[in-house]
């Protein structure tokens, strides 16, 4: 009995960031076991209370970094029409995406790409979205400049800038770390940073951000083992600036335009030219979406489990990965899979090892 009360608060905090209520707690008194199907009801109960909105907020919160949202300061000498509170409506605009696959129950495919956004008219006017004039955010065909999906929403755009221009290394680090769970190692110490442009365009130092790449790779092979896999990632992010808006010129560098900007980023076969964010997402839903899928449920059950995952989780990731993608790759699925495994049910955690 004390078992499946710990379950249904284990449950409890995981959809609603809260203490279980009378209902939960009557479930746990009925049986000495909750069926799967009582839990699964359960999954759904959770989910259609307002209180649900704590777990959308605080998981998007941490997999996307909106603490990185807040730390940047954009620059007004560069985005003098930028306001301070299209950060929120950013911020928002990922967890109302976030809720549109939960709720509707739409594939999470579309987080590497998807023909819609979710916009208030605020965040419509900064994207140069026509028709949408309402405070509260709507779902709205995704322009063809910048499709949907993560990748062009502003929160990750912003948040892997300097503030003054985009961060390619920082963009490429989340895609390898957020959206593939492929997190790149730590680099060594004594690595100096990515050279700086030169901002008069004058010859004598790297220009453009493949070049000044390039330069920083000579400091040993070392960076070049990590960089290889991280680079060309946010290279291809470069025709977004650092307030997610696209450019054909980089702001430091007036004279490397846009067009200059053809990482190649390898797959299965050969390498592939990825020129823009809108190629780099069919790119990825094409041919990583199986990175994708072990990420995103990695992501999802250390989130429900509230501690790091362990090697002694992989066989758990592995099957819950597959019922995950069986299922359409639809979250409400891969959350009762979640809470039905054993290791949600048990409660377990990994022993410690020096």
């Amino acid at each position: 009995q004390s078992s499946e009360y710990d379950l249904v608060s284990r449950l409890s905090y995981f959809l609603w960031n809260g203490p279980p209520d009378e209902t939960s707690l009557a479930l746990a008194a009925s049986s000495d076991e909750i069926p799967a199907a009582a839990l699964e009801r359960e999954v759904d109960r959770l989910l259609a209370d307002q209180r649900s909105k704590r777990f959308v907020e605080n998981f998007v919160a941490d997999w996307i970094g909106f603490s990185m949202v807040d730390q940047v300061a954009v620059d007004p000498n560069f985005y003098p029409q930028f306001r301070t509170h299209l950060k929120d409506y950013m911020k928002q605009e990922s967890i109302e995406f976030f809720s549109e696959l939960l709720f509707r129950d739409l594939s999470c495919l579309n987080f590497l790409e998807s023909d819609f956004v979710m916009v208030n008219g605020a965040l419509a006017e900064h994207y140069a979205i026509p028709g949408v004039h309402t405070q509260r955010f709507t779902h709205v065909a995704a322009p063809k400049s910048r499709g949907g999906g993560a990748l062009a929403q502003g929160s990750v755009l912003l948040a892997y800038s300097t503030g003054q221009d985009a961060h390619a290394v920082n963009r490429g680090v989340w895609i390898r770390s957020r959206l593939l769970g492929d997190p790149p190692s730590d680099p060594p110490p004594g690595v100096p940073s990515l050279p700086e442009p030169s901002s008069d365009g004058k010859p004598g130092g790297p220009a453009s951000i493949k070049q000044r790449f390039e330069a920083h790779l000579k400091a040993g092979t070392t960076c070049y083992d990590c960089h290889k896999d991280i680079d060309p990632w946010g290279v291809a992010m470069e025709g977004f600036d650092a307030v997610g808006l696209p450019r054909t010129k980089i702001k430091l560098l007036p004279d490397i335009k846009k067009s200059d900007l053809h990482p190649s980023v390898s797959r299965a076969g050969g390498d592939a030219v990825v020129k823009d964010v809108v190629i780099l997402k069919q790119f990825l839903l094409k041919h990583r979406p199986e990175q994708f899928t072990d990420g995103f449920t990695r992501h999802m059950l250390s989130y429900a489990l509230g501690r790091p995952l362990s090697y002694r989780d992989e066989q758990t990731v592995l099957t819950l990965r597959a019922e995950f993608e069986e299922s359409g790759y639809k979250m409400r699925s891969l959350i009762k899979t979640i809470v039905r495994s054993s290791v949600f049910r048990q409660g377990s955690q990994p022993k410690n090892h020096k």
